[in-house]
C-alpha cells in the first residue's frame, strides 16, 4: 500500500525534524537597562586635576566615548545591576572609575594615579 503511514509516525517524524534542524543563530545580547547616552562629571577632591564633563555611551552594557572631542576616551562596562567599572583617559593616560548607576543617575569615585588625583563622579542620563 503506497502512501500509507501509521498513525503515530507523522508526529514522530515532525519531532525528529525539529530536533535535527540546524540551531538558530544566537540573538544579539539583550540591551542593558543602562544603555544610552550619559553626561558624566568628574570632580577632583585630591590633587591638582581639573573638573571635567564628558559624554559617554552605554551599548549592551559596554561603555564608550560619545562626545565630539577626540581628547577623551572611555571604556569599561555596566553590569545589569548598574555597577560601573570604567577607564577614562586622555593623552595616553587613564583614570579608573567605579560606582553605581540607578535609574537616570549615578555616582562613584575615580582615581588618576599617574597625576596623583582622585575624586567623585556623577552621571545623568541624556534624553
Amino acid at each position: 500500500m503506497m502512501g500509507y503511514m501509521p498513525r503515530g509516525l507523522v508526529p514522530c517524524l515532525l519531532a525528529g525534524l525539529a530536533l535535527s534542524a540546524p540551531p538558530r543563530p544566537a540573538s544579539a545580547q539583550a540591551a542593558s537597562p543602562y544603555d544610552g547616552r550619559w553626561a558624566v562629571t568628574f570632580v577632583p577632591t585630591e590633587g591638582a586635576c581639573a573638573r571635567h564633563q564628558i559624554d559617554v555611551s552605554v551599548t549592551n552594557g559596554v561603555i564608550g566615548h560619545s562626545g565630539d572631542f577626540g581628547l577623551f576616551t572611555a571604556s569599561g562596562d555596566v553590569s545589569p545591576q548598574g555597577l560601573v567599572d570604567a577607564s577614562i583617559g586622555t593623552l595616553g593616560i587613564a583614570a579608573t572609575a567605579r560606582g553605581q548607576l540607578a535609574g537616570a543617575g549615578g555616582s562613584g569615585t575615580w582615581t588618576f594615579a599617574d597625576r596623583g588625583c582622585a575624586g567623585d563622579w556623577t552621571a545623568q542620563r541624556l534624553a
